[in-house]
């Protein structure tokens, strides 16, 4: 959406997720009319994919946690999408207890063929 001021939908699209230096892919979410965040995560060293599910909070409107469910774990992350550009994500994660550091930087999206 144009300017500053962030809504739900501004989260949804492909970023390349860095989480604690460790779990690094590409995280493609879409957000639903009631704030609800759907998508998936692909490991980039493997190349599986995994769930998403979350919410985007309604105050502050920046602000969104969602899970990436692994087979034996759990990420779960606490996020702010920047309301500048709004190019990227900021939190954290929670996983077998431990809290750790995680930013995602939006993807491109491609432009009209030439």
């Amino acid at each position: 959406s144009p300017g500053k001021t962030v809504v739900a939908q501004d989260f949804a699209g492909r970023y390349r997720l860095f989480a604690d230096g460790r779990w690094t892919g590409t995280l493609e979410l879409t957000v639903d009319e009631a704030r609800v965040i759907a998508g998936i995560f692909r490991s980039e060293p493997n190349g599986t994919s995994y769930p998403i599910r979350g919410q985007v909070a309604a105050d502050p409107s920046n602000r969104a946690t969602f899970s990436i469910k692994f087979p034996r774990t759990e990420q779960e992350y606490d996020v702010f999408l920047w309301s500048e550009g709004k190019s990227a994500l900021a939190g954290t994660f929670v996983m077998l207890g431990r809290t750790f550091g995680a930013y995602a930087l939006r993807e491109p999206t491609a432009g009209p063929a030439r």
